[in-house]
């Protein structure tokens, strides 16, 4: 056997780089460190069934998600179409060819009853950077879900919440006696088998292991907001949008891992900075963002999948769609529009914080809603090999009407984009009775 020599790179090894370094040991070795032997999986399952006393598989952990309801779906998880906005678009469409290579989701939000029109609007497709809005929604709901265990159970540290919070989790992996009961699943081709075992989700009846990243770093999230009982608030550095604007063009990794997590968050919605958000991804961890994604709807395998995020930006895979259709960040225009509709009408937990994030600021300009000089509009969108994809709710005045909707489209060039943001302000117009 050949010996293998194994040396530390050259150049410094920042803090975060050690602690992360020092949590992969932990992963694989376990809590007690090396103790020689063989490690063999069989006997960690075994161990896992029998009294787990780690976090290590996906679950549904607990949420407080509060009553969420884009309005475009049917009761059985079909889409509610609207017939005549729908044979607007399909108009569009037919005038130009071009645009029918896109998947397209359009939500009339003008009136109190949301109206759907799509096209291909259910395929999953690379999201490129538009994803980083499931990290961004899991840190808000895990915020306020530390908040609402803090207030339920009179706690007083931020200590005793976080300890609280991994108790909780930890109840998410013991597996009952019963058999697995599959969850229901749009009939696609080539498609994995899910199904729920107590908390746990299982993919073809095996247990997913969440990895290195799997598990919220609370202690990189969270500070004291003080009050008693203890309220939480993400830890912030306080520095100024100049400040970010000159830290995202230096991309030194030393410098971002020293912000607070609310900085990086900014840089990774508003400047997009992949560094920022394998961070961010890190700390927030695939279980959590996994759990939000699936028990709010965004990833719903009834749909066929959804907004999905099992990669960092940075070179670090977690798993690809539990579905198996669709990358590590990948999305459907329906997933993206159902957030975006859910954010619009402030249902999601952190829904005025995470507008901010959306709509303060913007490094690039939004293909769907730049084109139309909207007066209000958030927007989150993707740049990849010459494709752009976008999600935009978008706000016009119009006469005495305030037009509001919703649009999302993946895989359009500049130019096809352009052509489909004024083709929607034109159907959204129409719709509502403005010449």
């Amino acid at each position: 056997m050949k010996s293998v020599d194994v040396r530390w790179p050259f150049g410094s090894v920042s803090a975060r780089g050690i602690r992360e370094a020092d949590l992969f040991f932990e992963d694989l070795m376990g809590p007690g460190g090396a103790r020689g032997g063989v490690l063999r999986p069989e006997l960690l399952e075994s161990a896992a069934e029998a009294s787990p006393t780690r976090v290590e598989f996906l679950a549904e952990l607990p949420h407080d998600l509060g009553a969420l309801d884009p309005g475009i779906f049917n009761a059985d998880e079909s889409l509610k179409v609207d017939a005549a906005l729908q044979a607007s678009l399909d108009a569009e469409l037919a005038a130009k060819p071009s645009l029918g290579s896109m998947g397209i989701a359009v939500v009339d939000l003008t009136t109190a009853t949301p109206r759907l029109a799509g096209h291909e609007s259910t395929v999953m497709s690379t999201g490129a950077s538009v994803p980083k809005i499931a990290a961004m929604y899991a840190a808000h709901q895990l915020l306020h879900d530390l908040n609402q265990l803090a207030s339920a159970k009179s706690l007083g540290t931020v200590d005793q919440v976080f300890a609280a919070a991994k108790a909780e989790w930890l109840k998410t992996q013991a597996a009952p006696a019963t058999h697995p009961v599959p969850i229901p699943a749009a009939p696609l081709r080539g498609a994995k088998r899910l199904f729920r075992h107590g908390k746990l989700i299982l993919v073809d009846k095996l247990k997913v292991r969440i990895g290195r990243f799997g598990l919220a770093r609370l202690d990189s999230l969270f500070e004291s907001a003080g009050g008693n009982p203890i309220q939480l608030k993400f830890k912030s550095t306080g520095q100024a949008q100049i400040d970010l604007e000159r830290i995202d063009c230096e991309k030194k990794k030393a410098t971002i891992d020293a912000l607070g997590f609310a900085e990086r968050m900014k840089l990774m919605i508003s400047w997009s900075n992949n560094y920022a958000a394998s961070t961010c991804i890190h700390d927030v961890g695939y279980l959590y963002i996994a759990s939000v994604l699936l028990q709010s709807g965004l990833y719903h395998p009834l749909r066929g999948g959804g907004l999905w995020l099992g990669s960092d930006y940075a070179g670090g895979v977690w798993r690809r769609a539990l579905l198996g259709i669709g990358g590590t960040q990948s999305t459907s225009a329906i997933g993206l529009a159902a957030f975006m509709t859910m954010l619009a009408r402030d249902q999601l937990q952190g829904s005025a914080r995470m507008r901010r994030l959306l709509g303060s600021y913007r490094r690039t300009r939004s293909p769907l809603a730049d084109p139309v000089a909207p007066d209000d509009s958030l927007s989150k969108i993707g740049l990849l090999s010459g494709k752009e994809m976008d999600v935009a709710f978008i706000e016009k005045a119009a006469g005495a009407t305030t037009l509001r909707y919703v649009a999302a489209a993946l895989n359009g060039t500049s130019e096809k984009m352009d052509s489909l943001s004024v083709a929607l302000k034109r159907i959204i117009r129409s719709r509502n009775g403005v010449p």
